[in-house]
């Protein structure tokens, strides 16, 4: 009677690789089978919250929700968000409810790839050691986003904010390249830094239509076969005092302006046209003209102005 031939190495390593891999993944598999055994949202541990907190915080993030939660199609939930910011006073951000979709793939490789984003009753908040005039004050007083990354594009779903007298609304499709970061550089400054830059740039953006009366802002953007986009803007403004120019008014000014982005999400090229019913610049003696006319276009962060005026 001859005797069974024993397995080679090569199979032994394989058939154990193999049972490695199962015993590995099992966990994960059970874990989605009960969720997806779920219809509704299952809150996660403390000690989940307590990890993503520790993580956020190593890179100099203060997060804080009230509860988290698992849907069942793998979105990440949160309720009662605020964060703030290593070396910036007070929270910067706050909102209702947050939710992020990851996908299921990249998630079981250890990958965390958000597909969709919605932010609910969200607050943007500019710190005192940030603000011109020293005070905290409220950058974004609602802001309701819902953002998708379909393919090649950023899908704008749902973008509208309120600022006070302004409000904005934003549709259409993007690039996914505006998603990808260029090279570091060599001195790259601080997180807290960089968001206070940030903040102050918004703050006086906002201080200068606020200064007008108020605006009202729509930003449609085109998606095209070739993977560019093309984006077109409006603006209706009220009055404006600028007092480096002693005091200057414009009444009925009106914007509009387009854009094309490339594939890889830079500016390509440029146009925008202004015009205002009234406007009168006293230093001294008054200058009125009944309409004035502003134009300007470029390639890139270059352009050319030019302006004309009826007296």
């Amino acid at each position: 009677m001859k005797s069974k031939p024993g397995s080679s190495p090569l199979r032994r390593f394989l058939r154990g690789l193999t049972n490695t891999c199962l015993l590995l993944l099992l966990p994960v598999q059970l874990g989605l089978a009960w969720l997806a055994d779920h219809d509704g949202p299952v809150r996660l541990p403390n000690f989940v919250a307590e990890s993503l907190t520790e993580r956020l915080a190593a890179q100099g993030i203060e997060f804080r929700a009230r509860a988290l939660w698992i849907l069942p199609d793998l979105t990440l939930a949160a309720d009662d968000v605020s964060v703030s910011a290593a070396g910036l006073t007070g929270e910067v951000f706050v909102a209702a409810r947050a939710e992020v979709a990851l996908q299921p793939a990249r998630l079981l490789a250890g990958e965390i790839t958000p597909t969709r984003l919605r932010l609910h009753g969200a607050r943007l908040w500019c710190p005192a050691s940030v603000a011109h005039d020293g005070r905290r004050r409220s950058l974004v007083d609602e802001l309701t986003l819902e953002v998708a990354k379909e393919g090649r594009w950023i899908s704008l779903r749902t973008a509208q904010i309120r600022a006070g007298k302004i409000t904005c609304h934003v549709s259409g499709e993007l690039p996914v390249g505006l998603l990808r970061a260029g090279p570091p550089p060599a001195a790259s400054p601080t997180l807290s830094r960089r968001l206070a830059g940030v903040l102050g740039t918004i703050e006086t953006a906002l201080s200068a239509a606020e200064g007008s009366g108020g605006a009202a802002v729509t930003v449609r953007c085109s998606g095209r076969s070739d993977g560019t986009a093309e984006l077109s803007a409006q603006a209706l403004l009220g009055e404006e005092y600028g007092e480096q120019l002693g005091k200057v008014s414009l009444r009925g000014l009106r914007l509009s302006a387009e854009a094309r982005l490339a594939a890889d999400g830079e500016l390509q090229d440029w146009r925008l046209t202004g015009e205002a019913e009234t406007t009168s610049w006293r230093d001294g003696a008054t200058l009125t003209a009944r309409r004035i006319g502003l134009r300007a276009q470029g390639a890139g962060l270059a352009g050319r102005i030019s302006a004309d005026a009826e007296l």
